[in-house]
């Protein structure tokens, strides 16, 4: 994590690799994943992704990070689905809540977008996204079952 930090993202990789080698587990995978999607490469992440999901179908954050790689991919479909997925395995997931309403908002699929966001803004009310989600919804976002 020491090279990603310093953004030496080619040693961090090979870190991370190194841990997998070693039997690191799930982390050492999400970390790989990590740093091949800031290296922007799509595929190697998916892959490791995948195989944690494949691993656990309950995996929030795999899910959560394969629909962050469909939504820079511009897979709309794809990335909704995941952050649904990651919903679904941990619903106290913000990170999936959020990109889910500006996935969704900027699809133009505003009642689904209001309706994340009031479940974000009930859920954390005092994270200051709250209030960027709340501006961008407008003033009239639905309630969660209403």
């Amino acid at each position: 994590m020491s090279f990603e930090q310093q953004g030496q993202l080619e040693l961090a990789a090979e870190a991370a690799q190194e841990s997998i080698d070693a039997g690191g587990g799930r982390s050492a995978s999400l970390q790989a994943a990590k740093v091949a999607i800031l290296r922007e490469r799509w595929d190697d992440a998916e892959g490791w992704l995948r195989s944690l999901t494949e691993a656990d179908p309950k995996d929030a954050d795999a899910h959560y990070n394969l629909g962050l790689i469909a939504q820079r991919r511009g897979r709309y479909n794809e990335a909704r689905s995941g952050y649904l997925s990651a919903l679904r395995a941990r619903e106290d997931h913000p990170e999936a809540r959020y990109n889910l309403v500006v996935l969704t908002w900027n699809r133009n699929v505003h009642e689904e977008a209001r309706h994340h966001a009031a479940r974000f803004m009930e859920k954390w009310p005092d994270d200051p996204r709250a209030q960027e989600l709340a501006t961008l919804v407008g003033a009239h976002a639905k309630e969660p079952g209403k």
